[in-house]
């Protein structure tokens, strides 16, 4: 295989290949830690509800929630007073009254923590859409990944970014 691919000599005298920065995607790797993420939080419910499931939904937060995890992320520190101010001047706060207060309030508390760049709705979407095969595998029952505004699941409300809402359906 090593001369077929193009290498020289022998495979155990080459150097360790290296690599390019530029060929790195972090998004990759965060929708990867995503899914994983979700994988782990899904085993957690499970342990809880002690119910075989029949169904797993997965709900993506809405663009909304993510334009406020930004309005946070762009204030990082701030006192928190002035976290939750800026998102209710923001068009998010005003639009969404006290849903986009008690989110700042909760993503405000973990901010000392430190937050880190969220993915988009769409990108969010796309991972979790991707690996529904293996959760279905993973799990052993069937598994929906939907955007939480075609839901009227109090699950669905419950999603934030990075942090899908799980809906256990069971038998």
């Amino acid at each position: 295989l090593w001369s077929q691919t193009g290498g020289e000599g022998l495979v155990v005298e080459a150097g360790w290949p290296q690599h390019e920065e530029g060929k790195i995607d972090p998004r990759l790797d965060k929708m990867e830690e995503l899914v994983k993420q979700t994988l782990d939080d899904i085993h957690d419910v499970l342990r809880l509800v002690k119910k075989k499931p029949k169904e797993i939904m997965i709900y993506v937060s809405p663009h909304w929630k993510h334009a406020v995890y930004t309005t946070i992320l762009q204030a990082e520190g701030r006192t928190p007073e002035e976290i939750i101010r800026n998102v209710m001047k923001s068009p998010e706060g005003r639009k969404y009254g006290k849903e986009a207060l008690r989110l700042a309030q909760s993503i405000a508390k973990d901010i000392a923590g430190g937050l880190k760049e969220p993915l988009t709705p769409e990108e969010e979407l796309s991972a979790l859409s991707d690996a529904r095969e293996f959760f279905e595998k993973e799990l052993g029952c069937s598994v929906k990944v939907m955007n939480a505004v075609e839901s009227d699941s109090e699950r669905a409300s419950r999603a934030e970014p990075g942090k899908p809402g799980i809906e256990v359906v069971g038998d």
